[in-house]
């Protein structure tokens, strides 16, 4: 799984500049990629989350760039699904 949103990633920032937000729970997010930490530095969190706080975030983030309790329109790589309705390719 590390490797399949490495390599999404790394393809969506050649094509747009930009790497885009990862849409996850810290518990899918260390279920399915060993918590890995690789992201952190490059790709912004939306965390997926219906409280008042964001929790635990998964290991490589130190912030968050939105929650579930926000309004935000942006390119995302969400963990179950990809939407590419708004990319902008």
């Amino acid at each position: 799984m590390v490797n399949w949103i490495h390599d999404f990633s790394n393809t969506y920032h050649s094509r747009v500049g930009r790497y885009p937000v990862i849409y996850t729970t810290t518990d899918w997010w260390t279920t399915c990629t060993g918590n890995d930490s690789g992201f952190g530095t490059t790709n912004p969190l939306w965390i997926a989350r219906w409280a008042s706080t964001p929790g635990t975030l998964p290991a490589g983030w130190s912030y968050y760039t939105s929650g579930s309790t926000e309004s935000l329109v942006v390119p995302f790589l969400e963990a179950w699904t990809i939407s590419t309705a708004t990319w902008p390719i």
